[in-house]
Parts: C-alpha cells; sequence; structure tokens
C-alpha cells in the first residue's frame, strides 16, 4: 500500500519517475523485483534471526537493509552488460573501488543487434 499512496506518489512526481506497473506477464520486471525481496529478505534475516525490534529500530533497519539492498543489486556483474555491473554502466564508476570507469555503450548495443539476427 506504500507504493500507491499519496505521499510516495508526490515523491517520484517530484524526481520525474513515471509510475508504471509490472503484471505477471511481464516476466523481467518481476524477476528483478523477487530478487530484490530475496535480498532484502536474506540482509534482514541475518542482522535478525529471531530478535524482534522496537518499530523505531525496525524502520531504521529497513532503511538501512534498503541501502544495502540497492548497493548489491548496483554491483551485480550482469553478462547482459557485457560482464559489467549496472552502476559501472549508468554511473561510470568502479561501484566497489571509487575509480573512473569507461563503459563502451556502443558496442554493447552492437553485441545485442548482433545477437537477435
Amino acid at each position: 500500500m506504500y507504493f500507491i499512496g499519496e505521499a510516495f506518489q508526490a515523491k517520484i512526481a517530484t524526481w520525474g519517475i513515471h509510475d508504471g506497473g509490472t503484471t505477471s506477464k511481464y516476466a523481467t520486471a518481476n524477476a528483478i523485483c523477487e530478487r530484490m525481496h530475496l535480498t532484502v529478505a536474506s540482509i534482514l534475516r541475518t542482522r535478525y534471526n529471531n530478535a524482534a525490534p522496537n518499530f523505531q529500530v525496525a524502520v531504521e533497519e529497513i532503511k538501512r537493509a534498503l541501502a544495502a539492498c540497492n548497493h548489491a543489486m548496483r554491483c551485480a556483474v550482469s553478462t547482459a552488460l557485457m560482464n559489467n555491473t549496472p552502476g559501472e554502466t549508468v554511473f561510470h564508476r568502479d561501484m566497489l573501488r571509487n575509480i573512473p570507469l569507461i563503459v563502451d555503450l556502443l558496442s554493447m548495443q552492437q553485441k545485442r543487434q548482433y545477437k537477435k539476427t
């Protein structure tokens, strides 16, 4: 319910993000969402095995888990990106070491076009 709330919709509108739902027909989006949920669950499970924190602590821990999940997803190497990470491709920087990186987007596009034919 949080993602359809008025406050969330206002926030994504100010950031210029267009709302786009996903259905069971869109397997790629579902796979990304499922992987993210599994990563967040693993992070929370390792931090709180059986201990139930109070509400304020839980909110802060969920924020930290989402930040860690975001970083983990940006650092995951993808063969679709020619063995680069999504973070390297978007930000042109290595996600683990703070160094600049050159990503050849044109060769990635050409490789994908070649595979389709």
